[in-house]
């Protein structure tokens, strides 16, 4: 997909941390779930960053809090992913929910007849966090977040079960990042044919781990094998059969 201008200039705000330039390209911009650099969208780029200000600019300027990316992450998941404590509490005010509660109450919704309001929301959060963001203040929009999320969204990663047809959620798994698995997960050899893939898992090791391994070098070996296997044969030329030299007639004497 391509961006456009407002779009761009948006997303490289979002990731210097720039509040007052996110702020007026926010009235420039209107789709603001697009995907950037990596597949992530400016909301989890605002997380990745741990960007606490810039997160509430953009949920405030619209930005979906339960959109499920194709990983089966929600913008709640993807902060307790990177262990951002305080931004997932923000969210869980704003409505956002993990993918696997948006999937088991889609699937009760669908079964039991069961009238998605604001009663059912207003007490399915768990408060395990920080209590950072316990006001009341903003509880008109937190209801209007939590209507769009209970109407408009549905977890991607799905599997039908064999019993029942009932559809349950698949969790992406994710390998465990230490400074001794990295050489084995990042093996050039792995990832042949899928450096996108190999780039965007990079994004999830921590700054700390990343400092550990030369990605670089790993990732340039795996471009370098997938040019081979995609570069194209030369023909084989075949030789020409030999010929046979012509009969010498004997002088004459």
């Amino acid at each position: 997909m391509t961006l456009t201008k407002s779009q761009k200039t948006l997303f490289n705000a979002v990731r210097t941390g720039s509040l007052a330039q996110v702020k007026a390209q926010l009235k420039k911009t209107g789709n603001i779930d697009f995907e950037g650099d990596y597949g992530r969208t400016p909301l989890e780029e605002a997380i990745f960053h741990g960007k606490v200000s810039i997160v509430k600019a953009l949920v405030e300027g619209g930005a979906d809090v339960n959109r499920v990316n194709d990983n089966g992450q929600t913008p709640l998941d993807y902060a307790k992913f990177h262990k951002e404590t305080k931004i997932a509490t923000y969210l869980k005010s704003e409505g956002a929910e993990k993918a696997d509660d948006l999937a088991s109450r889609n699937r009760y919704s669908r079964f039991s007849g069961y009238d998605d309001d604001d009663h059912y929301f207003q007490n399915s959060f768990d408060r395990d966090d920080d209590d950072d963001f316990k006001s009341n203040a903003r509880a008109p929009k937190r209801s209007a977040a939590k209507k769009t999320a209970a109407k408009g969204t549905t977890a991607k990663k799905f599997t039908t079960a064999a019993e029942g047809g009932v559809e349950l959620p698949t969790e992406p798994v994710k390998p465990k990042f230490t400074e001794e698995s990295l050489k084995d997960i990042f093996n050039a050899k792995n990832w042949v044919g899928k450096t996108d893939d190999m780039e965007k898992l990079w994004t999830d090791v921590p700054d700390k781990l990343q400092k550990k391994f030369d990605f670089d070098a790993a990732f340039a070996e795996a471009k370098r094998e997938t040019l081979k296997q995609h570069a194209p044969h030369a023909p084989t030329l075949k030789k020409a059969p030999p010929q046979n030299p012509p009969p010498q007639t004997p002088p004459q004497v």
